[in-house]
């Protein structure tokens, strides 16, 4: 019973390990961030901008110089407090 239950602990852990690590990932995070884009779709991520024109389809995305640099609040901190769920469902997997 145990040990059943210590593999489906490991099981649950790694998963939600991944689905985090998916989730850091991700570009869309906010969709059309400011509702002036009528023709496009904008998704705003951790990492990067992206802006597809819905008419043909042509995506184009801007790295960010920096995760600290002129973003929302909400934004910087879904991102620091991610990196640091990355690193703690990390380290409690190894444990």
């Amino acid at each position: 019973m145990s040990a059943a239950l210590q593999m489906t602990a490991l099981a649950l852990a790694l998963l939600s390990t991944l689905f985090l690590l998916l989730a850091t990932c991700t570009d869309c995070w906010m969709v059309n961030a400011d509702d002036s884009l009528e023709v496009s779709h904008k998704c705003r991520g951790l990492w990067r901008e992206c802006v597809t024109n819905m008419q043909d389809g042509v995506r184009t995305c801007d790295q960010y110089d920096s995760i600290l640099a002129d973003h929302p609040g909400k934004l910087v901190w879904a991102a620091s407090t991610t990196i640091l769920g990355n690193l703690g469902q990390c380290l409690l997997t190894l444990v």
